[in-house]
């Protein structure tokens, strides 16, 4: 059984040699490859051949695209800072405030040299694994996006004191994201995930998203022409993830390492698949001996669940990891079987 068989029956809930995992790796191409992250994150050959070098050493089950969400703001012409070792970060806004956003062209999907980056970057890694390893598609939530272009304090400060500006914003974002996810899908990528921060009842209040901001989500889920995994996006899913489980097209929930996946399969039912939660972000401060135990922990709690895939939580795994704490999780979920 490969990956690409291995994850499609997970999503439709059969019997696989073993669970399905992933790592989110996106940044670890590039040590692997010592290629300087200015160029990784802006050359589609470059982070191609850094994601190859991490199905050569570690055979994940998915493969990301780009995970620099950065890159999004940048098509939109805020200014990006590259680190030594870290993915990139916005430096400057594009714009100051919520009025210039509205008077901003969308960036082209087709044309534009950030756009471009990740869409041929996806290309090349489906060309390679179309048949073997789904690519998992990795773009900002549309509420996510203006964070992206106008900054997170003028973005909050629309929502809540200019509801129609903010509405009018928001139906930009969701015809690019409608665009642009199907693009990726067009590209070659399997699945389409999304990492929703601005979606999340402990950053925005639960009347604000039920009552403004899923209406805009179920009319742009509904357009994109695959499955969806909605990514926790650094805050806890599982107390919330009643609100979302009827969007369309989505097929899974990735999960933060603080929730509880039982939980969070008793509240999302048995239509979904669970994918965590070891946390990433803090892999390199484990030994191998933990890092094996954290896993087996999580496998032997999902032992009788078909939907689940084994993935790290939050944002990459840092570039100092070692590789022996990495080989340590893939070892022991591709030696494990269930009772």
């Amino acid at each position: 059984m490969n990956s690409l068989e291995r994850v499609m029956r997970t999503v439709t809930g059969e019997e696989t040699d073993r669970p399905a995992f992933t790592l989110l790796l996106s940044l670890y191409g590039a040590r692997l490859t010592s290629c300087p992250t200015d160029i990784y994150f802006s050359r589609p050959k470059s982070y191609a051949e850094g994601q190859f070098a991490v199905r050569e050493k570690f055979r994940p089950d998915l493969l990301f695209s780009p995970f620099a969400l950065t890159s999004i703001g940048e098509a939109f012409g805020s200014e990006v800072k590259y680190f030594s070792n870290y993915a990139p970060n916005i430096k400057n806004p594009a714009v100051k405030n919520a009025p210039e956003f509205m008077s901003m062209d969308l960036p082209d999907v087709d044309s534009n040299p950030q756009l471009a980056f990740i869409r041929d970057s996806v290309r090349i890694m489906a060309a390679k694994y179309m048949n073997e390893v789904p690519v998992v598609g990795a773009i900002p939530c549309p509420a996510d996006i203006p964070p992206l272009v106008m900054g997170i304090d003028q973005w909050m400060e629309c929502l809540v004191f200019d509801e129609k500006t903010a509405g009018q914003i928001m139906e930009k974002c969701c015809d690019f994201f409608i665009r642009f996810g199907n693009a990726l899908l067009e590209d070659g990528a399997k699945i389409i995930a999304f990492p929703g921060m601005f979606v999340n009842p402990e950053i925005i209040p639960s009347k604000k998203i039920a009552d403004f901001i899923i209406p805009f989500l179920k009319s742009s889920f509904s357009q994109i022409k695959g499955p969806i995994v909605f990514h926790h996006g650094g805050n806890r899913l599982e107390p919330y993830i009643g609100m979302f489980i009827e969007l369309p097209n989505i097929v899974g929930f990735a999960m933060d390492s603080r929730d509880s996946l039982r939980e969070a399969r008793k509240k999302a039912g048995e239509s979904y698949v669970l994918m965590g939660n070891i946390d990433g972000p803090t892999l390199s401060e484990q030994t191998p001996g933990h890092t094996q135990k954290l896993c087996m922990d999580i496998l032997k709690d999902r032992e009788n669940d078909r939907k689940f895939i084994f993935a790290s939580s939050a944002a990459d795994i840092p570039w100092n990891t070692p590789e022996e704490n990495i080989m340590a999780i893939c070892d022991c979920v591709r030696n494990y079987r269930r009772s």
